[in-house]
């Protein structure tokens, strides 16, 4: 299962605005580990699987322009690391993508950096170690987490910061 979410602002923005703060910890922490742990619970009755989730970069450290940001996306890197130390010997495979700045909808406005790479790029040139492997086709599904976390079918039209695609 691949698992993305994301919900970016400047720290600007993040400081003035504490309802918006709260909003990207909530989709960029809390609601994706609460979303790979129903996950997790769906891959131990089939014995496993691989579960591969998007990061960031911006979590390996600490840093002024994203002091929010990068600290959902830390928490959520650790979290990840665990998962996969507790549940590999059981079956389950978890891998943490951090592809790094990417130019799209999300990074629009911000000054890319010399090394941005763009969407379909970074997808195509991931190390093949890294990609999960399935039996079958990949299929898209877009999950929203209910008021009491958990997942349901979202509608095409939900804000991006509730929706989960996996």
């Amino acid at each position: 299962m691949v698992v993305t979410a994301g919900l970016f602002a400047t720290q600007d923005a993040l400081e003035a605005d504490a309802d918006l703060a709260r909003r990207l910890l909530l989709v960029d922490f809390t609601n994706t580990v609460v979303f790979c742990e129903h996950a997790r619970r769906g891959c131990s009755p089939r014995g496993g699987g691989t579960l591969c989730v998007f990061s960031s970069v911006a979590g390996e450290r600490g840093r002024k322009p994203v002091v929010l940001y990068g600290a959902a996306k830390a928490g959520l890197t650790h979290y990840l690391e665990g998962l996969d130390h507790k549940f590999r010997a059981p079956g389950l495979r978890t891998v943490c993508v951090k592809p790094g700045f990417v130019k799209t909808s999300m990074t629009d406005g911000l000054q890319p950096p010399p090394f941005a790479g763009e969407p379909e790029g970074v997808a195509r040139d991931r190390p093949a170690r890294d990609r999960p492997r399935a039996a079958g086709r990949l299929r898209a599904r877009h999950l929203a987490l209910d008021d009491a976390g958990h997942p349901q079918p979202a509608a095409r039209g939900d804000a991006p910061h509730q929706v989960l695609t996996g």
